[in-house]
């Protein structure tokens, strides 16, 4: 997690809040998540249900 917060350019708090859902992203934060990890901002919502 710290990696990705690095590449994404955020916060590793924030990217620990996201994940354990305390906090929303922002449109912005998907997008640099989704940038960092090489994936299209869609694939953060594809649950599989």
């Amino acid at each position: 997690m710290e990696k990705l917060a690095h590449d994404a350019g955020v916060e590793y708090s924030q990217v620990f809040k996201i994940e354990h859902a305390q906090t929303n992203a922002t449109i912005s934060t998907i997008h640099a998540i989704a940038k960092a990890l090489k994936i299209p901002e869609k694939e953060l919502f594809d649950f599989g249900l």
